[in-house]
């Protein structure tokens, strides 16, 4: 766990969960509002492609985030 002055303790997974979950949904986002596209990545260029890719990042040792 982390702490600083005035801060009540923070597990770093529960942080690092909540922060991956966020990333994931804003990056998902912007890719279906067309704000993000892949020029050497051919694969990530269809939508089904870039949510199969997605998806396998939410997979982290074992366990589903």
């Amino acid at each position: 766990m982390f702490t600083y002055p005035g801060a009540s303790k923070i597990p770093v997974k529960a942080v690092s969960k909540k922060f991956r979950e966020k990333f994931l949904y804003y990056f998902k986002k912007a890719f279906e509002e067309g704000k993000i596209s892949f020029f050497n990545a051919a694969k990530l260029s269809s939508e089904s492609n870039f949510s199969s890719f997605v998806d396998g990042l939410y997979f982290e040792k074992g366990f589903y985030v």
